[in-house]
């Protein structure tokens, strides 16, 4: 299990979507303006293994970081590409991965 987590810099706002081969259709984290941080998606359930989450471009912003938090891992990160890949592992909810993205202002 995944949960996908929006953190921003500066006040930023919108809504950020994010796409993967591991869940159907895309996935949205709306961030509005005095939103506790990190905001996060409901449990998204997908197979144990490498999953890569691909982060849509959102105008004026760009993904500055990324981090994991659980028992996952963040493998990779490729700013430019939006895309992070995470090691989910198996097991209950408690064993989920939080994939954290942060974005800032720019493009």
């Amino acid at each position: 299990m995944i949960t996908l987590c929006k953190e921003t810099d500066g006040g930023l706002t919108g809504t950020f979507t994010f796409t993967s081969p591991a869940w159907a259709g895309p996935v949205a984290i709306p961030v509005v303006a005095g939103a506790t941080q990190p905001v996060c998606t409901a449990h998204i359930q997908v197979t144990a293994g490498r999953i890569a989450a691909t982060e849509g471009a959102a105008a004026g912003t760009r993904l500055v970081s990324a981090r994991a938090a659980g028992p996952g891992a963040l493998i990779n990160l490729n700013l430019l590409a939006r895309v992070v890949t995470f090691t989910v592992p198996a097991g209950p909810p408690a064993a989920q991965t939080l994939g954290i993205f942060r974005n800032a202002a720019g493009d």
